[in-house]
């Protein structure tokens, strides 16, 4: 276990939103296409979305990013899904006014947390034990050095997280923490037009991602209580749960520990409440909702 946390610098963001067109036609098309700048189009074989075209639009002198993403032959009844890149308040109010009377909602949200070191493998090391999305659904197995994945983001019905280090070759080194909200959080939350995207505040977050440490402490007294002369079996559960750890998997290790002493060896993280502490005054996007 990595106990040191290492000084950082903290900064949040919007990776991108998602709405899907429910009824799209035409005159919609032509309405992105009028407002627009086309920039190239493209195949993709192995996604949901078989087709997308990307564009730009220019809103006070700033270039936004924006796809229109149609879906596969496979899914033919599927919407076709708008996305805005790294949108702020003036992207949100632009297309807020330009969908106005397009039938829509918001699909999916992808918020990112960046911690901004020059200890990136500390950063990444202690972070990686004890971020815990909560209600993870199935797990994704995949060994990357530099990407630990906390559920199979892609298949997960209602949200997904992973965390990664975004390099060295960069101007700001930072390890950074991502969390993917789905149609149904954003539905309980109330977030179903552009107008609420306001809403997003440390609440959401908090109720489906938390800092936690396994408890080995707690575990050692438990497991010796019940089983007295067992040190060699302990030492070989304990390496197991390092090596869940190690992967980023804190409920696998939490799962292996309550099979051998019933209860969860799992306790708040000392950062857990600094995090949702800089959450707490934390604006992501800051407007009047609009009618």
């Amino acid at each position: 276990m990595k106990n040191n946390f290492p000084n950082a610098t903290f900064n949040s963001s919007i990776d991108f939103v998602c709405l899907s067109l429910t009824r799209f036609n035409k005159s919609q098309h032509q309405l992105i296409k009028n407002n627009c700048t086309f920039e190239t189009q493209f195949k993709d074989s192995k996604g949901f979305y078989s087709w997308i075209e990307a564009y730009s639009i220019n809103i006070n002198g700033n270039e936004y990013a924006i796809m229109l993403q149609f879906p596969s032959s496979v899914h033919p009844f599927a919407p076709v899904c708008l996305k805005l890149l790294h949108p702020d308040k003036n992207l949100i109010l632009a297309f807020n006014h330009l969908l106005r009377t397009v039938r829509y909602h918001v699909s999916t949200i992808e918020l990112s947390f960046d911690f901004i070191t020059n200890n990136l493998n500390q950063m990444y090391d202690y972070l990686k034990e004890r971020v815990s999305l909560k209600w993870p659904g199935s797990q994704l197995n995949l060994n990357h050095k530099s990407t630990t994945y906390y559920n199979n983001i892609r298949t997960a019905r209602s949200k997904g997280s992973r965390l990664y280090k975004k390099g060295t070759g960069i101007p700001v080194p930072a390890v950074r923490l991502e969390l993917l909200l789905k149609r149904d959080p954003l539905r309980s939350h109330k977030i179903n037009r552009l107008s609420d995207v306001s809403k997003i505040d440390y609440k959401l977050i908090k109720k489906y991602l938390e800092l936690k440490e396994f408890n080995f402490r707690l575990f050692r007294l438990r497991y010796f209580k019940d089983h007295p002369n067992s040190s060699a079996q302990y030492i070989r559960i304990e390496n197991k749960i390092k090596t869940l750890l190690n992967s980023g998997n804190l409920h696998a290790a939490n799962k292996l520990a309550k099979q051998v002493v019933i209860y969860s060896c799992l306790k708040d993280c000392v950062f857990n409440k600094l995090f949702f502490k800089l959450l707490e005054n934390y604006i992501f996007i800051k407007f009047p909702i609009l009618i």
